[in-house]
């Protein structure tokens, strides 16, 4: 048996001389109902009124064959359109989990310059003392050996005299 479409086609028997027109076996192209009224048998000449359908007990079972094989033909239609919404949906969220983790990485960058910055700052700051520092012993150490011949030797050697 071929099924085209959604239709079981029939066979149908010449009374005299037992011709058999197949309506689904490729080379008909027509159902017999369709056929033009002057159509006759190709080997005897009956006309189509009188041939007959031959009754088929497996018409049935074709029948329940072709109602199970559209449902499988649908369910696997609906499995495709889930698994393409799946795999839209697993799209998206690794699209959102890279966004997350750039938004991420740029805060990690921010937060590295903003401690170097912050470093930098403490850095100058103590530079800046130690330099205050500095001056103000060296000034010290001027204005005190300013008089005396030794104004090269440190000042804390001086007071440990």
């Amino acid at each position: 048996m071929v099924y085209y479409s959604s239709r079981i086609y029939m066979k149908y028997s010449c009374p005299n001389c037992s011709y058999i027109y197949d309506e689904g076996d490729g080379t008909n192209i027509l159902f017999l109902c369709h056929l033009p009224e002057t159509w006759k048998c190709p080997v005897c000449g009956t006309e189509k009124a009188l041939f007959h359908r031959i009754k088929r007990e497996d018409a049935a079972q074709e029948f329940i064959e072709l109602q199970e094989e559209e449902k499988r033909t649908k369910m696997v239609q609906e499995a495709l359109t889930r698994d393409k919404e799946l795999r839209q949906a697993i799209d998206k969220q690794n699209q959102l989990k890279h966004e997350k983790e750039e938004r991420e990485k740029l805060a990690r960058q921010q937060e590295e310059r903003k401690r170097l910055k912050e470093e930098e700052k403490q850095r100058k700051k103590l530079e800046n003392r130690w330099a205050i520092a500095s001056g103000l012993l060296l000034s010290e150490y001027v204005i005190k050996n300013s008089n005396n011949k030794k104004w090269c030797e440190p000042y804390s050697k001086k007071r440990q005299k």
